[in-house]
């Protein structure tokens, strides 16, 4: 993560990266048509398709000061999932790489 960015969906993971501090993800969404209704996240340790993620639970991330941030706690160790949902029900999910 740090200054790491993804605008999209991955499904191969390395699983090198190791922060023992906590980090804050910012999400950046928008959208054309319609605005954005959600945005969540969910930590994972093992990686998903976009399959799994349809049935997965994910957790909302608060827009705060026109941002989406997120604090990961110190020493995790898994993959980042982002659910952009617009008001139209359209749903986008991008990650990291592990």
């Amino acid at each position: 993560m740090g200054s790491e960015f993804w605008n999209n969906f991955r499904d191969t993971f390395i699983f090198d990266l190791f922060f023992k501090d906590s980090v804050t993800v910012t999400v950046e969404a928008s959208d054309v048509e319609t605005s954005v209704k959600t945005v969540e996240y969910l930590l994972s340790d093992t990686p998903l398709n976009e399959s799994d993620l349809s049935s997965a639970s994910f957790i909302n991330i608060a827009k705060i000061n026109g941002a989406y941030k997120v604090e990961i706690p110190a020493a995790k160790k898994g993959s980042f999932y982002a659910k952009i949902t617009d008001q139209e029900g359209n749903i986008t999910f991008i990650n990291s790489e592990g």
